[in-house]
């Protein structure tokens, strides 16, 4: 597989896709060392808004860009890629007290900075 991907990157990369996120849960320096792979950090049904609040406050303080990765919004989440949107509200509520510190950005418009 490594093989596959070594080979088809140079190939796919300039001519159909921009990037793709690796599920690498870490932040991400910038400028982002490879727009190739962009790291993600999951929010899965077991992390708490407080565990999210604590990223975010370190990318501040780092000046690391945060990609967070929310799969599904659901009331009652029961599997791992569901959230709570409550939960997720809370955490947007508290990045927009943040925008002082933070800016907020599409994965397009990080691509579209380099």
């Amino acid at each position: 597989m490594t093989g596959v991907q070594t080979c088809a990157l140079p190939i796919c990369f300039p001519v159909t896709i921009r990037t793709h996120r690796t599920m690498i849960h870490d932040e991400e320096a910038i400028p982002v060392a490879n727009y190739n792979y962009v790291m993600t950090k999951l929010v899965s049904n077991t992390t708490t808004p407080s565990e999210v609040k604590d990223w975010i406050d370190t990318a501040i303080q780092n000046k690391s860009w945060l990609n967070l990765l929310f799969h599904y919004l659901v009331p009652s989440p029961a599997g791992s890629t569901e959230y709570e949107p409550s939960d997720f509200q809370e955490i947007v509520d508290y990045a927009a007290t943040k925008l002082a510190e933070l800016d907020v950005v599409t994965l397009s418009d990080m691509l579209d900075a380099e």
